[in-house]
């Protein structure tokens, strides 16, 4: 049964993806959006997968400390 890969468009989930293809399903922000929490948790509850490698990631640095809640979104409670 294949990973779900979140972030597959990313610098690290690209490089995932593009070394072992054949065990991933791969999600990029198209195919889910990390703010929209209640509909994340409805498509992950509809996925048969072996788990998840979350490579998706808010980073731009310089912007957290304006954006906190962004931020915390995508980096913690999306994780969870």
């Amino acid at each position: 049964m294949p990973f779900l890969l979140i972030g597959a468009r990313g610098q690290l989930g690209s490089d995932l993806f593009y070394k072992k293809r054949e065990i991933f399903i791969p999600w990029t922000s198209e195919e889910v959006n990390l703010l929209d929490l209640e509909t994340l948790e409805k498509k992950l509850k509809n996925i048969s997968s072996e788990g998840i490698v979350n490579c998706a990631a808010y980073n731009k640095t310089e912007l957290a400390e304006d954006e906190p809640h962004l931020a915390y979104t995508v980096n913690g409670h999306a994780v969870g």
